[in-house]
């Protein structure tokens, strides 16, 4: 799918304010001129971005993640395209899971791989299950954005956080039982 940016639509509307002060046959047609000039150059860059078939997304999870833990998640974004990949994304998350960021952003450089990564925080046990990914790319004058929507559904044990076990001594007066093999 394709949608305007707001620079576009601004500098489509630039041209009224020229009707408002010299409201003439020959400015209305000067006007047309440049909106129709502009509207092409925006149909060149979208020709020019990458398309959908020049762009793959992989999700990568760990195993399993770890309760009320800090863990990582993340995609490897394939740029198959010869220009660069500016994009925006987001995705479906677990409801019991917290992140540090909804959408992440960044640029893949043409015949490039890309991993974005960013933090969740589980809140609740067992297996969990990532949604659908959201993916917007930007034309190379940021006129248009193109748009994606990846169906996917990758499922992740959430166990009890063990980590924080290992880190924990023993109290002074304890003593370590020791079982001999």
């Amino acid at each position: 799918m394709l949608l305007p940016t707001r620079k576009l639509l601004i500098l489509l509307l630039l041209p009224v304010a020229a009707l408002l002060f010299f409201p003439r046959e020959s400015t209305g047609v000067l006007a047309l001129a440049y909106d129709a000039s502009l509207l092409l150059v925006a149909a060149v860059c979208v020709l020019l971005s990458p398309r959908r078939g020049q762009i793959e997304i992989e999700r990568k999870l760990p195993e399993h993640l770890s309760l009320g833990a800090t863990n990582q998640v993340g995609w490897e974004i394939r740029n198959l395209a010869a220009t660069p990949l500016k994009f925006e994304m987001t995705e479906d998350i677990p409801e019991t899971f917290q992140r540090e960021t909804p959408q992440m952003t960044g640029i893949v450089r043409p015949r490039q791989i890309a991993e974005v990564r960013y933090e969740v925080i589980p809140t609740r046990r067992g297996l969990c299950e990532f949604g659908d990914i959201f993916f917007r790319w930007h034309t190379q004058l940021g006129l248009v954005v193109r748009q994606l929507c990846v169906h996917a559904r990758d499922a992740v044990k959430v166990y009890p956080n063990v980590s924080s076990l290992a880190t924990t001594s023993l109290p002074p007066n304890a003593t370590a039982w020791r079982t001999s093999a």
